[in-house]
């Protein structure tokens, strides 16, 4: 059974490894899917799929860690996402034709690079002038004056950027959504993975709050790629962009 028009469809190379990536599949793909988090946000309520597809939903999220209190709004922007593919979420028994596993984590505190930029400032020193100032106050309660040597302000120009990297403690955050046919594979065999989609960032927070418009937006047109594997896409949170796509074996 097909669960995505065929225009949606995404031919892949062969595969190399445990991990390779995405070559020449599409470029304006690629590109549509690197644009910044904002836009991809807004192209979610611009360009919307009527609902065509039913699924059933099951979390797995350990339910005592600091994460389990954004639940709600990670299974929000999954939903969104889902929607503007056509995919709805069937009510509580009734049939669906997938079934969706969500699992989200945050790895343990480490030490990490951050490239970031810092400005560059050509500065000439102010000049030794002499002027004349106020030392106080005559007997006839007139100022009195004298010149004394006085430097000027310094000249700043600010002349570019230049890159830096810095150590900082960071965590890593995964949030993979997988599918699976609601029907037994041929010989009786459990239903097979049919896609999967990941996203891996890495910041000094173990908030998912900056990487979730990256699944309703730029992430959203992985989702139902009916190629083998996962498709990983890492994620630079400090810029809010989809920094590389892989395809996991």
């Amino acid at each position: 059974m097909s669960l995505r028009p065929s225009s949606h469809r995404i031919s892949w190379p062969g595969r190399a490894g445990g991990v390779r990536p995405l070559l020449a599949f599409g470029a304006s793909l690629l590109a549509g899917a690197c644009q910044n988090v904002g836009s991809g946000a807004e192209e979610v309520a611009a360009v919307q799929v009527p609902p065509t597809i039913p699924y059933h939903l099951e979390v797995a999220a350990p339910a005592q860690s600091p994460e389990a209190a954004q639940q709600r709004e990670i299974l929000d922007a999954v939903r969104t996402a889902l929607a503007a593919t056509g995919m709805y979420e069937a009510p509580r028994g009734a049939p669906g034709d997938l079934t969706l596993s969500l699992e989200y984590r945050v790895g343990p505190a480490h030490d990490g690079p951050v490239s970031e930029t810092e400005p560059i400032y050509e500065i000439t020193p102010g000049k030794i002038v002499d002027q004349l100032v106020t030392v106080g106050i005559g007997g006839n309660g007139n100022s009195v004056s004298e010149f004394r040597k006085v430097k000027e302000p310094d000249i700043v120009i600010y002349q570019g950027e230049q890159p830096v990297t810095r150590i900082r403690t960071v965590y890593e955050k995964s949030l993979r959504l997988s599918a699976r046919e609601n029907r037994a594979a041929p010989r009786g065999l459990p239903a097979h993975e049919i896609w999967g989609l990941e996203l891996i960032a890495e910041g000094p927070s173990r908030d998912f709050k900056k990487i979730l418009p990256i699944l309703a937006g730029p992430g959203r047109h992985f989702l139902g790629d009916e190629a083998d594997g996962t498709t990983v896409l890492r994620i630079n949170e400090d810029k809010g962009t989809i920094d590389s796509v892989e395809r996991s074996l």
